[in-house]
């Protein structure tokens, strides 16, 4: 049974290093680049050859599922910075206030 290694390729058309030398050199302001688009389709042993996958085991060649992927978490403390200068914590802070003051006037 043959199956093709499918892949699809988002690259930037400009390489990195020209990226700033053409946005200076663009007349409209904030324009974005665009990118190139590309589904790759590979042989098995080509896709193993450039690292596209890995070898598997006899037994574990036939599972024909795709593999489980997995989040990659993000520690809290790059957040940090970002949500004390915003609105977030005064608007917690207000709907703490506000759920208080119906407690209690509730409770009475």
């Amino acid at each position: 049974m043959y199956k093709a290694i499918k892949r699809f390729l988002v690259r930037n058309i400009v390489e990195q290093a020209a990226v700033r030398d053409v946005q200076e050199a663009c007349v409209y302001g904030g324009y974005t680049l665009p990118k190139l688009y590309a589904k790759m389709q590979y042989c098995v042993s080509c896709a193993i050859h450039s690292h596209v996958m890995r070898v598997r085991s006899k037994e574990n060649r036939r599972i024909c599922e795709p593999p489980q992927h997995f989040r990659r978490w993000v520690m809290w403390s790059t957040f940090v910075s970002y949500i004390t200068n915003t609105i977030l914590p005064r608007a917690l802070a207000f709907l703490l206030a506000v759920v208080a003051v119906i407690m209690v006037t509730f409770s009475q």
